[in-house]
């Protein structure tokens, strides 16, 4: 039995023409909106200028560091186990 080649040479090219005639068509891409400072951060870091990013970034960072350490340390509770 002999597999005919040409029909199924053309079937695979006008399947393939039909799906990137779907996927490169531009009425059905959503539009994407242009990604900005303010899309990932506050937008009140965005308007400020380098030095005070820095400036607010070292107070953020300072409250995070003195909320981590605290005042007392719990004394180890000792218990005597006698035999």
């Amino acid at each position: 039995m002999r597999i005919k080649w040409k029909p199924m040479i053309i079937m695979f090219f006008i399947v393939y023409f039909f799906i990137y005639a779907l996927t490169s068509c531009s009425a059905l891409k959503a539009d994407e909106p242009e990604l900005s400072c303010e899309t990932f951060i506050n937008e009140k870091i965005c308007k400020m200028t380098p030095e005070e990013q820095e400036k607010w970034f070292w107070e953020l960072l300072q409250t995070l560091i003195n909320e981590s350490k605290p005042t007392e340390e719990p004394k180890p509770e000792v218990i005597e186990i006698s035999t």
